[in-house]
């Protein structure tokens, strides 16, 4: 599952503001969650659910086989919510049950036997999802879909609804007639029964009730001439043309994946099919992955966001959750870490080193911004209210990255082998941490203990320091450990890898073993070094502070490996000489990659001084829009005229992508310059993928800091408008609410209401904008939320939401005071670094 915090739907809301302090990871009275005891053992369930999209309701008829262990006092349970219970036979007889709290319980169970319960339903909140026209797309198709992850199968059918329990499945959809019914396994009939059109599925392998899959909805239906599997893309009517540009690929990412994992892909088919308003960003039901609409990327939106990323990490699950599943949601890193860490593997077949450790340095910042702003944990925790909770950047981010770093520290023979055994050895059963565990140290020798502890079982990661220095005949390496936290090792045992670079150019490479708090190695060579390079490819999960001689920096910010010209750059900020800022400004329009090109206007962005504008308004010129939407968003740090007279022009310019565009709006807003409150409403009206351009003129108003946007604001949460700009314009009220006093009373007044009335975007949305204006009088509707909201993110965002106002606000002259002083500071800065900008360096 790609979350809905994951890159594919984080480009547009940007609202996730948290505490900004890191808090504890569990909710106070957080018991540890384990899967329940069983009575009985599901064997094979064949369903027929019933689908009338444009009334919003289903019904169901399951036929469910299963033998009772020993011990279980002749009842079975089987978890069903907010249905009727028209009926329930035992073995073709009238059986006696009762069905509350979300159990059915059914009694005089004596042995195998085949439990028949027949249902109805309408509307529900969970599971199962009706959409269709509505204030702002009148004309919009009605659809049915399921989601069930992580436990919602229950809303939908009788089950064991947790990912320990597998088995095979029969599944028949009904609809009236024109709808396109899509699920799991093989399709082996379709026709009519009675008014209603059906097609039938057999699911032999074992499967988990998360990944069950039921669509009903009018598509189009395209089929990949090329691979080794039958594939589908299937989107709704009109979409078309999107298709092969954000899905065509998926062939050979099968290839890819199954010649890597030594596993071939393995289901019988594999479809995609995208529906409106999904919750999530892609869900890797077996066979059947259900999308986001976001993934149908149009001509400007894809020179900014390829699709590859959410393609190939919902595919990856097919192995990875599918074929293997973890036992319980306290192991979900072995369905999530697997998929984000083989996005990974696809761009390095895609894209080359570069975009590979660029990408992979990307996934790990979305950790490390959570680990310090809102919480730490260890990937598996077992601490949680419920298990959405943990599907969180430190099981995607961070235990891909760390997935990468076994890999690096294993060599490919050892950690392949190893794979391919885990898949085969667990091959359509459950896994726990131990198995994968295992199955690595039988294919390497190694002993994983130390490796699983402080990486898995562990928190947090290492912090380090890293200075570089030489004496005659040796290369001096400090490394100091200065992590701290609990569940943090005090120290990490790794190996770090250092290249450097004689004068005759020849590269020389050492691991140092790194397994102390601080330490310096000392690494004879023959000659003074011209470059040193600490962690060339970015294989350790780490943040490096980095200090060395100068001359090793000016060469290093133009290195080949991103990740290192970026460090070193922000290196040589920080030393502050007038070589190294000039040195850094070179790079800016000189480096090869654009993603280093893009740091640096982020680090000059964030500096400031007018050396420092003057050089990003020269960077808007880069031939790369992503280099120039970084810059774009750089210029938003600087209260100039200068600043937002280029950002107006780059609107004025037609910019080639809907990022660059919606980029320049937010960070004119952000300059509060005159101009810019006329300029974002010009572009209110302006249709763009996925609302780009609208959500970021609105999100660019709320910087504004002028009160009278906030009726805008405000009329922009309602239902007349989608969803993704209701939620831009909470997070826009948010912004305004925290630095206009003034207006906060009505904001906070508005976004309570949209915790209540908005769709799901807008009510996330909302609770992380209640967070950062802190203000008391939320919390009513916060703790209605944290109770009551059918989704469980929503609840923890409520949670968050509710710690952080209980920690106080300012009083408002002091905050106002405060936020004064802060401003005035970076003005004093900005002015001191011209000035010494003009005075030559001293050596």
């Amino acid at each position: 599952m790609a979350s809905f915090s994951d890159r594919s739907e984080s480009l547009f809301i940007g609202s996730a503001r948290w505490s900004g302090s890191s808090d504890p990871f569990p909710e106070p009275g957080a018991e540890p969650n384990y899967a329940p005891d069983r009575q009985s053992r599901i064997d094979h369930i064949e369903v027929v659910l019933s689908l009338w999209p444009e009334e919003q309701r289903f019904a169901g008829e399951a036929r469910v086989t299963l033998t009772p262990f020993p011990g279980s006092n002749g009842t079975a349970r089987l978890d069903l919510d907010e249905v009727t219970v028209e009926s329930v036979s035992l073995d073709g007889a009238d059986a006696t049950y009762t069905h509350s709290d979300g159990v059915l319980v059914v009694q005089g169970i004596t042995g195998p036997c085949v439990v028949e319960i027949h249902w109805t339903g309408a509307n529900p909140g969970r599971g199962l999802y009706f959409t269709g026209p509505n204030a702002h797309s009148p004309d919009r198709q009605h659809m049915a879909w399921t989601q069930c992850q992580d436990e919602d199968g229950h809303f939908v059918l009788p089950c064991h609804d947790r990912p320990g329990v597998k088995h095979p499945w029969t599944i028949e959809l009904r609809a009236p007639e024109g709808y396109t019914l899509l699920s799991n396994g093989r399709l082996i009939d379709s026709g009519i029964a009675g008014d209603l059109h059906f097609t039938r599925w057999e699911q032999a392998e074992p499967m988990p009730v998360y990944l069950f899959n039921a669509v009903a909805a009018r598509l189009t239906t395209i089929e990949a001439s090329e691979g080794r599997v039958p594939v589908r893309y299937l989107v709704p009517v009109g979409e078309e043309e999107h298709v092969i540009r954000s899905m065509g690929r998926t062939p050979e990412m099968i290839d890819v994946f199954s010649d890597i994992t030594g596993v071939t892909y393995p289901w019988p088919r594999y479809d995609q099919v995208v529906v409106h308003d999904f919750v999530f960003g892609g869900m890797e039901n077996v066979a059947c992955t259900t999308m986001t609409d976001l993934l149908l990327v149009d001509e400007k939106a894809e020179l900014e966001w390829n699709p590859d990323g959410l393609v190939s990490h919902e595919l990856a699950h097919q192995w990875f959750g599918d074929l293997v599943t973890c036992q319980d949601w306290s192991q979900a890193w072995l369905n999530e870490s697997w998929a984000t860490f083989m996005e990974t593997v696809w761009w390095q077949h895609a894209y080359g080193d570069q975009e590979t450790q660029w990408y992979r340095h990307g996934q790990a910042g979305g950790y490390l911004t959570e680990d310090s702003s809102r919480y730490r944990r260890p990937i598996v925790s077992y601490r949680f209210r419920e298990p959405i909770d943990v599907f969180d950047r430190h099981l995607y981010e961070k235990g891909g990255v760390i997935m990468h770093h076994l890999r690096t520290d294993l060599g490919d023979e050892a950690f392949w082998g190893g794979v391919k055994l885990y898949l085969d050895r667990h091959a359509h059963s459950t896994v726990h941490s131990r198995h994968f565990q295992r199955a690595m140290e039988d294919a390497s020798g190694r002993n994983l203990d130390r490796f699983f502890d402080q990486w898995i079982f562990g928190a947090g990661h290492p912090a380090l320091e890293v200075g570089l220095s030489e004496e005659e005949g040796l290369l001096l390496v400090s490394v100091k450990q200065t992590q701290t936290g609990d569940e943090t090792a005090e120290v990490f045992h790794f190996r770090l890898r250092v290249d450097w670079i004689d004068a005759n150019e020849d590269e020389h490479t050492v691991w140092l073993p790194v397994n102390s708090r601080d330490r310096t190695y000392a690494v004879p060579v023959d000659s003074s070094p011209a470059l040193v390079r600490v962690d060339p490819g970015f294989d350790v999960l780490s943040t490096i502070k980095l200090s060395g001689p100068r001359r090793w920096l000016l060469r290093l910010v133009d290195d080949a490996a991103p990740v290192l010209a970026s460090r070193a750059a922000s290196a040589l900020l920080d030393g502050g000489s007038r070589e190294g800022f000039a040195a850094v400004v070179e790079a800016l329009t000189s480096h090869e990659f654009w993603g280093v090109r893009a740091r640096i206007a982020e680090l000059l962005g964030a500096r400031g001084g007018r050396d420092a504008l003057t050089a990003l308004l020269g960077g808007l010129a880069d031939e790369d829009a992503r280099v120039r939407r970084a810059v774009c968003s750089a210029l938003g740090n600087f209260r100039d005229e200068a600043a937002a007279t280029a950002l107006i022009e780059v609107l004025n310019s037609s910019p080639e992508t809907w990022q660059l565009q919606a980029a320049a709006l937010q960070a004119l807003g952000q300059t509060r310059d005159e101009r810019a409150s006329v300029v974002l409403r010009s572009q209110l009206d302006v249709d763009s993928w996925g609302e780009q351009v609208r959500s970021k003129a609105l999100i660019g108003l709320g910087a504004t800091r002028k009160a009278e946007v906030l009726p805008l604001l405000v009329e922009r949460t309602t239902e007349r408008h989608t969803e993704r700009v209701r939620a831009a314009a909470a997070s826009a009220l948010g912004q305004l609410a925290d630095e206009v006093s003034e207006v906060r009373r009505e904001a906070v007044e508005a976004l309570c209401v949209v915790l209540h009335q908005g769709d799901f975007r807008a009510r996330l949305t909302a609770a992380g904008a209640l967070a950062r204006v802190r203000d008391s009088a939320a919390t009513p509707a916060l703790q209605q939320t944290h109770r009551s909201d059918p989704d469980g993110r929503i609840r923890r965002a409520a949670f968050e939401a509710l710690r952080t106002i209980g920690k106080g606000r300012s009083t408002e002259a002091g905050l106002s005071g405060l936020r004064a002083r802060v401003e005035a500071l970076d003005e004093a800065n900005h002015k001191l670094r011209q000035r010494l900008e003009r005075l030559e360096p001293v050596e």
